[in-house]
């Protein structure tokens, strides 16, 4: 058998590096997360960060009153250190206040314990206590009554007449609308309380909300016998009205508070990127273990201690690498996207990820995990890293001269422009999209009908017919 030798060559990740890429893509909130979860299980880790941030409970001045015992423990199994930090601390009460996803969330009262609140002076009998605690506590969030009142009926085991009363008592409480088991029926009630609900209106509510969401005044006039400018009053009248009176209580779709992850700031006529320091945590070592890695010596102990130390290092260097790359990435888009910080995003020029790849040197992926979730803050306001990356939009070739480039247009460009002529339009005959695409053609902006429309439902913008103003006819 003859034996021979070949040459491979083939590329292998190391778990580090591998650590080192999630590290980059991860948010602040995702990376302090991280770092919480790794100190349960690394005693000589310490999480500092900026007066907003305090010391992580798991840390200070018990841990360093820990014997070599604990730590040689820790050493047997890393898993069972976890398990013991977690029930140590499970139980406190002073949550962080880097966790803005739970230090943020309104602590005010809910939908059903309000409307308790409304109706616990009033007697009523235990049964119909329980009834109507059953009946609050079936509100869905935006304060609706899904439930049939007949199957509610009958697992409180109370006759139907009861139950209308009942539900009469909960739809009587604020805010005007609860209790309601469908839309039109959420409308009245807000009508009734107003003291203003005719006969015509009442019509409407009951028998034309689908035409009223299609801005079909003409087909409403019709439909209930009354002149057009009437029912475009009427119409305005229910639009004033609030569909969901329970939101307001609703704390499952708040949506996160933002906090940016670069900021750009007025400097010297010019603009400049820096990051939110606020956000990011600094990891040090403790210097109770330091000072026992190398006073110790039981080898095992130091061992560990030496493990440990090494993996703050290497988690420090990391993190200082994910925020230079960061940093580096909004410098880039801030000098390609000037006269979007200078005009708005109607001035936002197309860019790519590898442009942006290519300007650093550094491979795409690399900016796509970089921008992965992160948030700018300048004067415009605040917005996702990935909103400065947009495809091109050329004008038709025959717009362009003679030994002239073309002119590329982003879609947030398109839009911007799109949503300004629908905002300047005579409302009492607005444009229909082939009109849009036309207008949008005299401006440089070429697209045809069908992206029009596209946009257009983006903005949630409806088409001319949803856009006309009839009480202007």
């Amino acid at each position: 058998m003859e034996l021979s030798t070949t040459q491979q060559q083939r590329q292998m990740l190391s778990q580090q590096t591998i650590q080192s890429a999630n590290i980059l893509q991860m948010t602040a909130q995702e990376l302090y997360t991280y770092l919480q979860e790794t100190s349960l299980e690394n005693p000589v880790m310490e999480i500092r960060g900026s007066s907003a941030l305090k010391e992580h409970p798991a840390f200070g001045s018990g841990l360093r009153r820990r014997s070599v015992e604990k730590i040689e423990q820790l050493n047997a199994s890393d898993e069972s250190n976890r398990y013991f930090y977690e029930q140590e601390h499970q139980e406190r009460e002073n949550r962080d206040p880097f966790d803005w996803q739970t230090a943020k969330k309104p602590q005010g009262i809910s939908l059903s314990a309000s409307l308790w609140e409304q109706l616990v002076s009033i007697p009523f009998r235990p049964k119909d206590q329980t009834t109507l605690r059953y009946m609050l506590d079936s509100l869905d969030s935006w304060g609706y009554l899904r439930e049939p009142l007949e199957q509610i009926a009958e697992k409180m085991e109370q006759p139907m007449e009861r139950m209308e009363q009942l539900l009469s008592v909960v739809q009587a409480l604020e805010p005007a609308g609860v209790g309601a088991r469908n839309l039109s029926e959420c409308l009245l009630l807000q009508l009734q309380r107003r003291m203003e609900c005719p006969k015509q209106l009442r019509f409407i509510v009951t028998d034309c909300l689908e035409l009223l969401a299609k801005n079909q005044i003409p087909a409403i006039a019709k439909k209930a016998q009354i002149p057009l400018k009437e029912a475009s009053r009427l119409c305005q009248i229910v639009r004033s009205l609030n569909p969901k009176p329970g939101a307001v209580f609703s704390t499952e779709d708040i949506s996160r508070y933002i906090q940016p992850d670069v900021l750009v700031i007025s400097k010297d006529g010019g603009w400049s990127a820096q990051l939110n320091d606020t956000l990011y945590p600094k990891l040090e070592i403790d210097q109770y273990y330091r000072q026992l890695a190398k006073t110790t010596e039981e080898e095992d102990v130091k061992s560990y201690l030496k493990e440990k130390i090494e993996q703050v290092r290497w988690l420090r260097s990391c993190i200082l690498q994910r925020n230079e790359t960061l940093l580096k990435v909004a410098s880039s888009i801030l000098e390609q996207q000037q006269d979007f910080f200078r005009s708005g995003p109607s001035a936002l020029k197309p860019l790519k990820l590898s442009d942006i790849a290519k300007c650093l040197d550094i491979h795409e992926s690399t900016v796509s995990r970089a921008v992965r979730n992160k948030y700018l803050q300048c004067s415009q306001g605040i917005f996702p890293l990935s909103y400065f990356f947009s495809a091109k939009r050329l004008p038709s070739s025959k717009t362009a001269a003679p030994g002239q480039e073309e002119t590329a247009v982003s879609t947030a460009t398109a839009k911007a422009a799109l949503k300004q002529l629908i905002h300047l339009e005579d409302k009492r005959d607005p444009l229909s999209d082939r009109a849009l695409a036309e207008k949008l053609a005299e401006e440089g902006i070429q697209i045809s009908r069908r992206t029009v429309a596209k946009y257009r439902e983006n903005l949630n913008i409806p088409d001319a017919s949803g856009r006309k103003d009839y009480s202007l006819s």
